[in-house]
């Protein structure tokens, strides 16, 4: 789900926030990966999620699974910096960080690039506009998801993922959602 949350207060909501992990992520430094399914090019993304998957599996005991892959919002995040905020530059770093804190994690995505307009995003979604549909599904996938809460921070060059772990999601934010996207569905 899309969350108007700022870091102080996903911070709150997770309660007790520290840094357990920081990462430059640095496409070209990975080597090539042969079990990789990704598309080519993008094997660095295939081994850093391992790597993260490996590392949050204990505090994420309950849905690890969706976190990582293709269509994991985690994912469209390293993409979405790679390719667009870095234009595929394999030695511009993207900075991952997670905080672990009493009540759940967040996972923030940070890219060097100059952001983007979310508001502009939403807007084209409520009058049913078709921005969603053409420019991928990365957007609705973080909308339409009830486990992830998503916000963005730094004009659109900071990605946060927030998971609680008591799965109520959906209750702790029904008035903080940026969009609701069931109108988006009958622009499709």
């Amino acid at each position: 789900m899309l969350l108007n949350l700022t870091m102080e207060e996903a911070g709150d909501f997770i309660e007790s926030a520290e840094i357990i992990k920081q990462d430059q992520v640095i496409p070209g430094h990975f080597r090539p990966c042969r079990a990789s399914t990704y598309e080519p090019g993008l094997d660095w993304l295939y081994r850093y999620e391992q790597a993260m998957l490996n590392f949050l599996a204990p505090k994420l005991a309950s849905h690890p699974d969706d976190l990582m892959g293709e269509k994991s919002l985690f994912h469209e995040a390293l993409c979405n910096a790679f390719n667009h905020a870095h234009h595929r530059d394999r030695l511009k770093p993207i900075t991952v960080t997670v905080l672990l804190g009493d009540k759940g994690v967040m996972i923030r995505v940070a890219d060097g690039g100059r952001g983007f307009n979310l508001q502009k995003v939403y807007r084209h979604c409520r009058m049913k506009r078709r921005y969603l549909t053409a420019a991928g599904d990365g957007i609705r996938r973080m909308a339409e998801s009830h486990r992830y809460g998503v916000f963005y921070s730094h004009n659109g060059t900071e990605f946060n993922l927030l998971y609680l772990f008591e799965d109520k999601l959906a209750e702790q934010f029904s008035d903080r959602l940026a969009v609701n996207l069931e109108p988006c569905a009958e622009a499709a």
